[in-house]
């Protein structure tokens, strides 16, 4: 249930799009905003020297902009980004958000001037996809449709699958961990000598070495800690297995 919530959480995600037109600001911001503001829906702000004009069509449960779009007016440019909600047209929504902002456009002329020659081409650009429109018969943008909507179930098939085996690779690897920290103490454990085996170690060690022991030595040999070589040293001292010479 809770990939799923997850997966209805990505594909309610809005598409974030936008264009970008050179122009000049011939007015201040003050009359530029003086101008706009006959738009009731915008809010618009001042960020340095350029401005911000904010339209929130829609919100989301949370309370959240949904639909909506931002416009920046620098004193050279002026670019306007917006979120297309899955489920609609993306080629209609940038239709919508052109006569909008040619909207803008006419308002903001007294104090803004943008090159007309780009705005010419974005009108181009919506008038083909109108008309490639108005020219396909229904079964031709259907099979469009229904070729999209199969390659997007098949790649957000894939995405699950991916999903799914990168869960599973996780779930290995510490399986895999966990078995190799159990190896590593079987193995430590292995290495590790018992007293009763360290004791003859020991002894053996001194009939090697005529009586004598080098303490760091022998841990080096046979991997011991020297503090533990030292205490079964004690140890058979105080038993009476080995005497300390004078």
């Amino acid at each position: 249930m809770e990939e799923k919530k997850k997966e209805d959480e990505i594909r309610r995600e809005p598409i974030v799009d936008g264009f970008r037109v050179n122009g000049k600001m011939t007015g201040d911001m003050k009359k530029i905003r003086g101008l706009l503001s006959t738009l009731r829906f915008l809010s618009i702000v001042q960020e340095g020297d350029y401005l911000v004009a904010i339209n929130v069509e829609s919100r989301d449960i949370q309370k959240n902009p949904y639909s909506f779009s931002i416009l920046y007016l620098h004193p050279d440019y002026a670019e306007l980004m917006y979120t297309s909600a899955p489920g609609t047209s993306p080629k209609k929504r940038r239709i919508d958000m052109l006569r909008y902002f040619l909207d803008i456009a006419t308002l903001a002329a007294p104090a803004y001037e943008f090159e007309s020659g780009q705005v010419y081409q974005l009108i181009e650009a919506a008038l083909k996809e109108i008309t490639e429109y108005a020219q396909s018969s229904y079964d031709e943008i259907f099979a469009k449709y229904d070729s999209i909507k199969t390659e997007y179930e098949l790649l957000h098939k894939k995405l699950r699958q991916t999903k799914l085996s990168n869960e599973n690779l996780a779930r290995e690897n510490i399986e895999l961990k966990s078995r190799n920290d159990d190896f590593t103490l079987k193995v430590r454990g292995l290495e590790t000598y018992s007293d009763d085996v360290l004791t003859l170690k020991v002894q053996e060690w001194l009939s090697e070495h005529n009586s004598e022991i080098n303490v760091t030595e022998f841990s080096r040999v046979h991997k011991v800690p020297e503090i533990r070589v030292e205490q079964m040293l004690n140890k058979l001292v105080v038993d009476g297995v080995l005497e300390v010479r004078g």
